[in-house]
């Protein structure tokens, strides 16, 4: 049961950024708050140095160490300690095509990122070393264009989105054998 004045969790009565009062489920205007959120740690802050992001794109979070990962649109990679110490940082083996829009820590502990534009994933160990990368550019099984993010499965299969002319999901085993896919094709 929701609340009264909520509809499908959604109070369609609150005031919202675009400027209007209340809207539809679905939209996407952000409601207005009374008061700021508290703050329970901050990362980093703007520029270029260790510790800083030149526009955060991607952020991924270890639930084993919970250490945190961050991409910038510089294509740095930095990981925090769960005190916000930086313990290593790293940068994408390329970027001239663009920069990644997605990653998440794989069961064993790696960063996998979507390398968006260079149509593959890359994992990286925690200290930033390459251990495997996958696919390339096209529409088989397999390749990839634009891969955006990446899930697991308690199983070990690894779901990978993209868009472009694929807009699927393909789900790889965890040794990365191609499964199955599913969506557009």
């Amino acid at each position: 049961a929701y609340a009264s004045g909520l509809v499908g969790g959604y109070d369609a009565n609150a005031p919202s950024r675009a400027g209007g009062q209340g809207g539809s489920p679905g939209e996407f205007d952000a409601p207005i708050v009374d008061a700021p959120i508290a703050v329970e740690r901050m990362l980093g802050g703007p520029g270029r140095g260790k510790g800083q992001f030149n526009g955060p794109r991607v952020v991924a979070i270890s639930s084993t160490t919970g250490d945190t990962f961050v991409v910038d649109k510089d294509a740095s990679i930095q990981r925090f300690s769960p005190s916000g110490e930086v313990v290593a940082e790293w940068s994408m083996p390329t970027a001239k095509r663009g920069k990644p829009v997605g990653a998440t820590v794989a069961p064993d502990g790696s960063l996998i990122v979507a390398d968006t534009h260079e149509h593959r994933l890359i994992a990286f160990s925690p200290t930033g070393e390459t251990l495997w990368t996958l696919g390339e550019y096209g529409m088989a099984d397999g390749q990839f264009i634009y891969p955006t993010d990446i899930a697991f499965c308690s199983d070990g299969r690894m779901f990978v989105a993209e868009y472009g002319s694929n807009d699927r999901i393909q789900v790889f085993d965890s040794n990365r054998r191609f499964l199955y896919k599913f969506g557009s094709f």
